[in-house]
C-alpha cells in the first residue's frame, strides 16, 4: 500500500529540480523564523530516527567496498584527530598552492577538544618531519612510522572498535561460535574453504599445512573476539603498539579473505544465508574494515600520499618545512577555530499530535477518516441499468481504492496509537543541536573561497543522512547561482565551476541533533526540510508493514483461554511487537512473560530453548480478510512472520526434536481459501502433524457476537473424528448448532442471552450528545449515522468488532441504542428528511446512541465472564483508542478455550 499524497502548500520554487519541488518543504512556512524552522526540521528527523532505531534495518555501508585512494587517505588523516574512546567527529580536506600544502580540519564542538586537536596536529607534523628527514624515504618504513603515530594517539578508539567487534552477537563467545557455524555452512558452497593469499601464507607459516587454512582462519577469529574486554592502559607504549597492530593486521586478513569476498560478491552464497545471519556477517565485515583501516590507510598514505606531498613541495618546500617549526611553511594544518556553538531548543507539542498534522491525520482522537464515508457512499450507490457493465467496473475500482485508502489510514492511526512514537520526545523538554564537522568545513571553504584538491573531504565516520542531503541541496543551489552568473556576465573569460564535494558513502542514519548552519541559504534549508518530509513519509510507510505483521500474542486472550481451560499448562513466553500489547500482557499475567520482538527474527534455537509443547498463534489477518479487495495472502509482507515460523523454524525444530507437539492457529474467515492455508496444511502433514479445521462463531457458544473465525488444530497424534473437512461445529457437541446456522439468522437465537447482560451499570444522564462518555458525537451522526449497525440492549446479536471500532463506521462493529421505546428506522427517516442536518441531529438524541465501552467488549470477547473473577487491568498510559484497537485484534477467549481442550483431549 502507498500512503496518500499530502496536501500541497505553496512555497518558493527554487528551480525545476525535483528535489526542490513538491509539497513537503511547504511544511516549513515562509514566515517562520530560523529557530522555528530548526524545530520544524528537528521533529521530522527525530521521528525518522526513532523508527529507524525500532525497525533496526540493516545498512550495509562500506562493507568490503574500498573508496578511491584519495578518500581513503583523507579518512585515515581524519582518524588521526580522533583519540577519544568514542563520539569524536572530524572532517579534513587539503589545498595546494605555490609549493605549499594546507590541511583544513574541522570538528563538532568539543568532539574532540581543542587541546586534543592541537596534540594530534603536533603528532602528525612530527611524523611528517621524521619521514622527510630520512636520506632515503622508503614507503614501508614511512608506513610503520605513520602507523605507530596513529596507534599511540588513538589506542582508546581502536580498543573500543575491537570491543564492538567481539561483542557483535552479545558477547565474544557467542560471536565466535556463530562465525564458526557460518563458515562451516559456507564450506558446502565452497568445499575448498579459505584460499586467500594472506591466510594461506599464515597457515603455512604456523602449521606447515595449507589444508589447515580454514581452521586457522576460524581460530584467528576466536583469538580476535576474545580480545574484546582486554585493556591496554597498563601496557607500555611498545607493548601496546605490538599488541594492537597484531590485531589490526589480523583484521586486514579477514577483510581480504575469500570468505568475505563471497559474502560481498557472490549472490548464490548470500541466498543460502538467513537474513539475520547476513546482517551479522555484514556487521562483522564493516567492523573488521574499520579496524584494518588504521593500517591500510597508513600504507596508502606512505606509498601514494608522501610521494605526492614531496612532488608538491619540491626540494625548496621540503627544506623550508624541515628548517622551521612547520607552522606556516611548506605544510600547514589549520584547525577551524570558529566552531558554531551548539544551540538548545524546546520540544513542541507531543509526538502524536505533531505527527498527526504532518501526515494529514488531524483530529485523530475521535474522528472518522473521510474515506470511510466515501467508501460507504460508493457501496450504497446505484447505477442506471443501461450502463450497468461500465458502472459496475468503475464502481469496483473506486471501492477497491477506497478500501485500500481506509486500510492505509488505519495503519497510520495504528502507528500513532501503538506507543512506539509517544516517547520520541517530551513536550517542553530541551534538546541540544550541534553543527556536524563536514558541514562546518564546507561552509568555511565556501566563505573563504578555497578550492580544495579533488573536491574531496575525509571524515572520521560515514556522514549522516542529513549531512548528505544538505550537501546535495547546497551543490544544486550553487549550480543554479553559477548558471545565473554566467548568463548575466557574458564577458566573463572563465566559466564558474559548480561545486561538488566527494565523501565516503554515507551511513544512511538520521541524527536528530543536526543544527542548521547559521549562514545556510534559505532555499537550501527549505529543500532539506522537504527531503526530511519525504523520508519521514517513506519510513512511516515502511514501518506500517512492520507494525501490521510483527505481532502475535496481543493482550493475552490466548493466554487466558489456556489458563481457564482444563489443560494443566504454564505459559513460558509470549511474543508481540506492539508496545502497548506487551504492557497490557505483563500487567495482567506477570512481568517478563511478554517479549517485544520481531517474530521474523526468532530462530529454532531460540524457540526450542523454551521447551514449549503447545503453540497458540494468532497471525495478522489483513492478508486474508474479505474487507481487503486486493488481499495477497502469502505474498503480503504482513504474512511473512507467520510463514517464517512454519517454513523455516518448525522444520529445524523437528530435526532437533524440539518441536511443539500441539499447535492452534486462529485467523479471519477467508483464510481457508488462501494459498497460505494450503501451504500450512501441506507443511504440517510433511512434518508429521495431524490437523483439524474449524469455522466457528461466538454465537454458537451463547455469546451475542457474530465473529466468524478460522481455527486450525495440529498435533502429533490423530484426532478421533473426521479431519478432512472444515468443521462448522465441534464434533460430538449435539447442543451446538453449526456456525452457518447462526450466520444466516439476523437476530440470533433464543438460547443466546440479551446484550443487556453484558453492559456496564447504567450511567445515563440527560438526553444529548454528551449524555454518556461513549456517546456518538454529533458530527459523526450527521455524516455517517445512517450507516451504523444499531442494536438494542434486548438484541441477541452484535456484528464483528474490529480494531477500527470508533474510528470507522462500516463493518467496524455495532453501536447501542439505549432507548428501546423509539423506532430506529422512523427516527432516522425524520432526520434524513430534514434539510438542515446540523439542527436535525437533535432528532437523533433521544435514541441515546453510543459505542460499546472497552469493558463491555471484553465481556463479549469472554475476557471477563460473569462466572470468573478475572478482570483485565489496563496500564494508566494506554489510551481508550488503544484499548479498542487491542481488543479488536484479540480472540474470543471462550471459543479458543473450547478448542484448546479439544486439542489436548480435555474437551467434554
Amino acid at each position: 500500500m502507498c500512503l496518500e499524497a499530502l496536501p500541497a502548500i505553496p512555497t518558493q520554487n527554487i528551480a525545476q529540480n525535483p528535489s526542490f519541488e513538491g509539497d513537503a518543504s511547504a511544511r516549513c512556512d515562509e514566515g517562520l523564523s530560523k529557530d522555528e524552522r530548526q524545530v520544524d526540521l528537528l521533529v521530522r528527523l527525530r521521528i525518522i530516527e526513532q523508527l529507524q532505531q525500532i525497525s533496526n534495518h540493516p545498512r550495509f555501508r562500506n562493507a568490503g567496498h574500498p573508496e578511491d585512494l584519495i578518500t581513503d587517505i583523507l579518512n585515515w588523516i581524519s582518524l588521526c584527530f580522533c583519540p577519544n574512546f568514542s563520539s569524536d567527529d572530524v572532517a579534513v580536506a587539503f589545498a595546494t598552492f605555490n609549493g605549499r600544502i594546507t590541511l583544513y580540519v574541522s570538528s563538532t564542538e568539543h568532539c574532540p577538544s581543542s587541546r586534543s586537536l592541537e596534540l594530534s596536529k603536533d603528532s602528525l607534523l612530527g611524523a611528517f618531519k621524521r619521514i622527510f628527514e630520512r636520506t632515503e624515504i622508503i614507503p614501508n618504513i614511512s608506513a610503520r612510522l605513520l602507523l605507530r603515530m596513529i596507534v599511540d594517539n588513538c589506542y582508546l578508539r581502536i580498543q573500543r572498535k575491537i570491543s564492538l567487534l567481539g561483542n557483535s552477537d552479545s558477547n565474544p563467545e557467542t560471536t565466535a561460535h556463530r562465525f564458526m557455524s557460518l563458515v562451516n555452512s559456507w564450506m558446502f558452497y565452497r568445499p575448498e574453504g579459505e584460499t586467500s593469499k594472506g591466510f594461506t601464507n599464515m597457515a603455512l607459516t604456523h602449521t606447515g599445512d595449507v589444508s589447515e587454512t580454514t581452521e586457522y582462519m576460524i581460530q584467528s577469529f576466536y583469538t580476535i573476539a576474545n580480545q574484546a574486554d582486554v585493556r591496554t592502559d597498563g601496557m607500555s607504549a611498545d607493548e601496546r603498539f605490538n599488541y594492537l597492530t597484531s590485531i589490526i593486521s589480523a583484521c586486514d586478513l579477514f577483510v581480504k579473505s575469500s570468505f568475505f569476498a563471497d559474502l560481498v560478491n557472490h549472490h548464490t552464497f548470500r541466498l543460502t544465508l538467513k537474513p539475520q545471519d547476513r546482517i551479522f556477517l555484514h556487521t562483522l565485515l564493516r567492523r573488521l574494515t574499520q579496524i584494518a583501516a588504521y593500517k591500510t590507510g597508513a600504507a596508502k598514505f606512505a606509498f601514494i600520499g608522501i610521494p605526492y606531498m614531496l612532488d608538491v613541495l619540491g626540494p625548496s618546500g621540503k627544506e623550508e618545512f624541515l628548517g622551521t617549526s612547520g607552522d606556516g611553511h611548506g605544510i600547514t594544518i589549520e584547525l577551524l577555530s570558529h566552531v558554531p556553538k551548539s544551540k538548545t531548543f524546546t520540544w513542541p507539542e507531543p509526538p502524536i499530535d505533531r505527527l498527526s498534522a504532518l501526515l494529514g491525520l488531524n483530529d485523530t482522537g475521535s474522528s472518522i477518516p473521510n474515506h470511510s464515508r466515501e467508501t460507504s457512499a460508493a457501496s450504497n450507490s446505484t447505477c442506471d441499468s443501461s450502463s450497468s457493465s461500465c458502472s459496475l467496473g468503475c464502481h469496483f475500482n473506486v471501492h477497491a481504492y477506497q478500501e485500500l485508502s481506509r486500510l492505509d489510514n488505519q495503519l497510520r492511526l495504528d502507528l500513532l496509537d501503538s506507543g512506539l512514537l509517544s516517547e520520541a520526545w517530551i513536550e517542553g523538554k530541551q534538546v541540544e543541536s550541534r553543527s556536524h564537522s563536514v558541514i562546518q568545513l564546507v561552509h568555511y571553504l565556501e566563505d573563504m573561497n578555497i578550492e580544495i584538491s579533488c573536491w574531496t573531504i575525509g571524515t572520521s565516520k560515514p556522514i549522516c543522512w542529513v549531512c548528505d542531503r544538505y550537501l546535495r541541496s547546497l551543490e544544486y543551489c550553487l549550480e543554479v547561482e553559477c548558471r545565473a552568473s554566467e548568463v548575466e556576465e557574458e564577458t566573463e573569460l572563465e566559466r564558474m565551476t559548480p561545486r561538488k564535494w566527494y565523501t565516503s558513502k554515507g551511513s544512511g542514519k538520521v541524527k536528530h541533533d543536526w543544527l542548521i548552519p547559521p549562514n545556510a541559504k534559505r532555499d537550501v534549508v527549505l529543500a532539506l526540510i522537504e527531503e526530511a518530509q519525504k523520508e519521514m513519509e517513506r519510513v512511516v510507510e515502511e514501518f506500517n508493514y512492520l507494525l501490521a505483521y510483527r505481532g502475535l500474542s496481543g493482550i493475552g486472550g490466548l493466554h487466558l483461554a489456556l489458563e481457564t481451560s482444563k489443560v494443566e499448562a504454564t505459559v513460558c513466553r509470549a511474543f508481540d511487537w506492539d508496545q502497548n500489547a506487551c504492557k497490557v500482557y505483563e500487567a495482567n499475567y506477570g512481568s517478563g512473560l511478554a517479549q517485544r520482538v520481531d517474530i521474523s527474527t526468532l530462530t529454532a534455537e531460540i524457540l526450542g530453548s523454551y521447551g514449549a509443547e503447545l503453540w497458540l498463534l494468532s497471525p495478522s489477518c489483513q492478508p486474508y480478510t474479505v474487507l481487503n479487495p486486493s488481499a495477497k495472502g502469502e505474498l503480503d509482507p504482513r504474512a511473512q512472520s507467520f510463514l517464517h515460523l512454519i517454513q523455516n523454524v518448525l522444520p529445524e525444530m523437528v530435526l532437533s526434536n524440539t518441536q511443539p507437539t500441539h499447535l492452534l492457529v486462529e485467523n479471519v474467515a477467508g483464510f481457508e481459501f488462501s494459498s497460505t492455508r494450503t501451504f500450512l496444511l501441506e507443511q504440517l502433514k510433511h512434518l508429521g502433524y495431524f490437523t483439524a479445521e474449524f469455522l466457528l462463531t461466538p454465537l454458537q457458544f451463547g455469546i451475542p457476537n457474530s465473529r466468524l473465525r478460522y481455527y486450525l488444530l495440529a498435533r502429533c497424534t490423530p484426532f478421533n473424528f473426521d479431519s478432512d473437512t472444515v468443521h462448522r461445529s465441534i464434533p460430538g457437541a449435539e447442543n451446538i448448532q453449526p456456525s452457518d446456522y447462526f450466520e444466516a439468522k439476523r437476530d440470533g437465537s433464543a438460547t443466546i442471552p440479551e446484550i443487556r447482560t453484558y453492559l456496564d451499570a447504567s450511567t445515563d444522564s440527560n438526553v444529548g450528545s454528551t449524555w454518556h462518555p461513549h456517546a456518538i458525537p454529533d458530527r459523526v451522526l450527521i455524516k455517517w449515522g445512517r450507516l451504523f449497525d444499531i442494536v438494542l440492549p434486548s438484541s441477541r446479536r452484535t456484528c464483528c468488532f474490529t480494531r477500527g471500532y470508533t474510528q470507522l463506521v462500516e463493518r467496524a462493529g455495532s453501536v447501542l441504542q439505549m432507548n428501546e421505546e423509539l423506532n430506529t428506522t422512523a427516527t432516522f427517516d425524520t432526520f434524513l428528511a430534514n434539510e438542515r442536518p446540523e439542527e436535525a441531529v437533535r432528532i437523533l438524541h433521544p435514541l441515546k446512541l453510543r459505542y460499546f465501552t472497552p469493558s463491555e467488549l471484553l465481556r463479549l470477547f469472554a475476557f471477563e465472564e460473569r462466572s470468573s473473577s478475572f478482570r483485565l487491568s489496563w496500564p494508566p498510559d494506554v489510551s481508550t483508542k488503544s484499548k479498542y484497537r487491542l481488543i479488536g485484534n484479540s480472540v474470543n477467549v471462550r471459543v479458543v478455550r473450547e478448542l484448546v481442550e479439544l486439542l489436548c483431549d480435555k474437551w467434554s
